[in-house]
């Protein structure tokens, strides 16, 4: 087997990476004194080069292997988002999955402080891998921004830019994106059969409402506008309407109905009230019926 610089032309040089084969050329001119490898690029950590030259009936010599260690960005964390909002304790709860990256040693985790961009210069929490959850402070009012970065072994951190949002508290503009609905409108109560009440009202598009909240007094005189009574969905047209099961079987029941509008962010928050005199008594079943021949 001749020695690379002797003259003699060598078929093809190869580069052994971790165990695969790479072939540079097909033909080397000689002599040869030293050649470039560039690799593809390399997951972190540590890899292991040989080079072996081979001539035309197939003998071969091998170099001394090179070890190399390759410690650049480690990857992103994946599905980043918010996975629980508190509002009782205003706080949010972030969720993300790990790369396929063995060199992540955990994660930076930034904010807005609840306006502006993300400072990415201020660190707010570094969570351990294998932790894929972090639980914020009590967050003050503002649209917060969240980001998590990934952090190597050897503390070199990526610079991905996601984030996921979340206003705080939950109220916006009515009627506006990021805000709680509008109000129904021409709201109609209507006695339906025996103790029940249809409630009829109008909603037009573009109110963010994704549901309602039917409210009645039972009779009383007061509405408990904190706890309603049934919740529907809101349907595919600008006319809504309910009907509500047998409230009584009392006759001449003066109830008393609210509607409220909600979304994620709250609900209208009007007061209005409406009446109706609800008749829950049948009428007296026919003691005898008799027919007679025309």
């Amino acid at each position: 087997m001749k020695s690379l610089t002797d003259g003699t032309p060598f078929r093809s040089n190869n580069v052994i990476v971790n165990g695969r084969a790479l072939v540079l050329s097909d033909t080397f001119s000689n002599p040869i004194d030293s050649f470039i490898f560039i690799s593809q690029t390399l997951r972190n950590g540590i890899h292991k080069f040989m080079i072996v030259g081979v001539d035309d009936v197939q003998n071969y010599t091998i170099a001394d292997p090179v070890f190399v260690e390759i410690d650049g960005y480690p990857l992103a964390p994946l599905s980043l988002r918010v996975s629980v909002y508190d509002d009782v304790n205003r706080t949010v709860t972030l969720t993300w999955l790990h790369p396929s990256d063995y060199n992540i040693a955990g994660y930076n985790v930034y904010h807005n402080g609840g306006s502006g961009a993300i400072d990415y210069n201020t660190i707010i929490d570094t969570i351990s891998y294998p932790n894929l959850t972090w639980t914020s402070d009590a967050l003050g009012d503002g649209i917060w921004y969240f980001g998590v970065r990934s952090i190597s072994g050897n503390d070199i951190e990526e610079k991905n830019i996601a984030r996921v949002a979340r206003r705080i508290p939950l109220v916006g503009t009515p009627g506006t994106v990021g805000g709680p609905p509008l109000a129904a409108r021409n709201v109609a109560l209507q006695n339906i059969s025996i103790g029940k009440v249809k409630i009829n009202f109008i909603y037009v598009y573009g109110t963010q409402a994704d549901g309602f909240y039917i409210y009645h007094d039972n009779g009383s005189g007061t509405i408990d506008f904190d706890t309603p009574t049934y919740t529907i969905s809101r349907g595919g047209t600008i006319y809504q309407s309910y009907l509500t099961p047998r409230l009584l079987f009392a006759e001449n029941k003066i109830f008393k109905f609210g509607v409220r509008a909600y979304n994620t962010y709250g609900t209208d928050g009007n007061t209005n009230e409406y009446s109706i005199v609800v008749d829950g008594v049948r009428p007296e079943r026919i003691k005898s019926i008799q027919g007679t021949s025309i």
